[in-house]
């Protein structure tokens, strides 16, 4: 079974109705809020959409100074839980939540010339969350999370900003056999785009993701846990400055595990892109640990990757990332094989 809400739509601002006057802010989008708990089946998913954020009006054009741009709205947030407690050979429980994106800003009045009336910001994405766990008290647990911070809004003018991308914060993904079963907690939290600036607008910065022990689980079997944190990439600039990649971070720890067979684990972490732009800009740096510890078969992985650089369509390129670091450790408390 599918279940999926939406937050609504933020009102759009209004144009400036006569020359100089400006043009209003769009207003919010609405939250997306969408928590099932034990619900029939064993195959579900749960999606939250938070709302887009409403136009900024544009400013009033004609005799004079033109009328200021207004700026866009923000996104709604979202929110997924999915909680399920079963028995059967399969339970498959996944959630997804995705921030709404930012609102565009408008355009001045009298826009590219010297009368022009001054540009505004594009609206942030709204933030993200999921939590997802399953208990399968009778056969194989397979849990997936994935939380995407909303793109944020574009915006038109030198001295306009493209939003900032959401955040995506606090994922967390769960799956729990009895027995000597399969268990397997998956999980992915993306920052959010930077919008995109037009006319000598800058790019907006892409959002920081950072993911601290968001998959765990339990079992007497196999036992596969993995993340990943990516930094949202920079909003591009056709005639300005592009947005900055987001920064990842993904640290995966455990006390111990004693009761499972074997033991994998993966933390990965992936920079966001720089924007392209006149000038492009720098990808985010990223950075990866894990450290396992199980009285059997442990495995852990650590991969990272800082974002790519930007491209520029007149000056110099962006630059990769600035780091990309990674560690990884996994320890048996018995003669079990160690792999890291």
């Amino acid at each position: 079974m599918s279940y999926s809400q939406t937050g609504s739509a933020g009102v759009d601002g209004s144009n400036g109705a006569i020359p100089g006057d400006p043009g209003t802010a769009g207003g919010a989008g609405g939250a997306a809020n969408l928590s099932i708990v034990d619900i029939p089946g064993d195959i579900n998913t749960v999606a939250a959409t938070g709302g887009a954020g409403g136009l900024g009006g544009n400013g009033g054009s004609g005799a004079g100074t033109g009328g200021d741009a207004g700026a866009g709205g923000a996104g709604g947030a979202a929110f997924a839980e999915n909680v399920d407690h079963s028995s059967g050979y399969l339970t498959h429980q996944t959630a997804n939540a995705t921030g709404g994106a930012g609102g565009a800003a408008g355009i001045p009045g009298n826009a590219n010339t010297v009368d022009s009336g001054l540009p505004a910001v594009g609206g942030a994405g709204g933030a993200a969350s999921v939590n997802a766990y399953g208990r399968n008290d009778a056969g194989r647990s397979v849990v997936s999370g994935n939380a995407t911070g909303g793109a944020g809004g574009s915006a038109y003018g030198v001295g306009g900003v493209g939003g900032a991308g959401g955040i995506a914060s606090g994922a967390q993904a769960y799956a729990v056999a009895l027995g000597a079963y399969y268990a397997r907690a998956s999980l992915t939290q993306i920052g959010g785009r930077g919008g995109n600036g037009y006319a000598g607008a800058a790019g907006g910065a892409g959002a920081d993701s950072v993911l601290t022990n968001g998959v765990a689980g339990s079992t007497a079997g196999q036992l596969i846990v993995g993340q990943t944190a990516y930094g949202g990439g920079g909003g591009r600039s056709n005639d300005g400055p592009a947005g900055l990649g987001g920064n990842a971070t993904s640290i995966l720890t455990n006390a111990s595990v004693q009761s499972a067979t074997s033991l994998y684990g993966r933390s990965e972490a992936r920079g966001g892109t720089g924007g392209d732009g006149k000038v492009g800009a720098a990808g985010g740096a990223a950075h990866a640990t894990i450290d396992f510890t199980g009285d059997r078969s442990v495995n852990a992985i650590a991969t990272a990757q800082s974002g790519a650089a930007g491209q520029s369509y007149r000056g110099t390129d962006g630059v990769t990332g600035t780091s990309a670091t990674g560690s990884a450790a996994a320890t048996s408390t018995a003669s079990g094989d160690t792999r890291a």
